[in-house]
């Protein structure tokens, strides 16, 4: 389904509670991380957490005002730049480090350790694209006030158009090779991951370009 693997708790937990309302979602969740990771529960847990902790901030900063809570569609920002402020350099950072863990963890769980290895490939083009909308974001929104950020600015914008190159092999040579070109990572649903095509061009798209150019005119 379109949301795995990033996403795959949300529907696993929704669909046991259609099926028994009363089910406790901790023990559905404990359930969820023993089966599917094995000896990689505990860093598979971390990885999620991260990701958690990351939407709720976001959800802090872009959710509207609801009984149950700050929320937003998940589509509400997929087609712009600001899809990526959903995790910080340093979230993404950490959810890589958990599912390095996680790899150790799960040497000797051949079924788990594929599954992790898949959530990698794909969580990889995200942590690039993580890096490069930050840059972009700062260049956009951060106004220089010393010689020392101007030079900051400066890398940003390098670290742009490296982030897009790496974005452009990644994709190129890992997720459009075997064994992960099978899972049609991001591609298998109705319409592809909306920035998909941009990010496999290499090149900064007209949001990044134009964003950056007008900030700096």
């Amino acid at each position: 389904h379109t949301q795995w693997p990033f996403a795959d708790v949300i529907p696993y937990v929704t669909a046991e509670l259609l099926w028994d309302p009363r089910t406790d979602v901790n023990q559905l969740l404990d359930e969820y991380f023993s089966s599917f990771y094995g000896e990689a529960e505990a860093p598979m847990r971390d990885y999620y957490s991260v990701l958690t902790e990351g939407y709720n901030r976001w959800l802090g900063e872009k959710g509207r005002p609801h009984s149950f809570g700050r929320d937003i569609s998940s589509y509400a920002y997929n087609k712009s730049l600001d899809q990526f402020r959903v995790l910080s350099p340093d979230e993404a950072s950490r959810a890589v480090q958990a599912l390095e863990r996680a790899t150790d963890s799960a040497k000797a769980d051949t079924l788990a350790a594929n599954r992790i290895e898949i959530i990698r490939a794909a969580f990889q083009l995200q942590k690039i694209a993580v890096d490069r909308g930050w840059a972009a974001f700062r260049l956009r929104d951060e106004a220089p006030r010393t010689e020392a950020e101007a030079r900051e600015r400066i890398a940003d914008a390098r670290l742009i158009y490296e982030r897009s190159g790496e974005a452009e092999k990644y994709i190129e040579n890992v997720l459009e090779q075997p064994p992960f070109d099978q899972w049609q990572l991001f591609r298998n649903m109705s319409k592809p991951l909306a920035r998909y095509a941009e990010l496999k061009s290499g090149e900064p798209d007209s949001e990044i370009y134009f964003g950056n150019h007008c900030h700096a005119g």
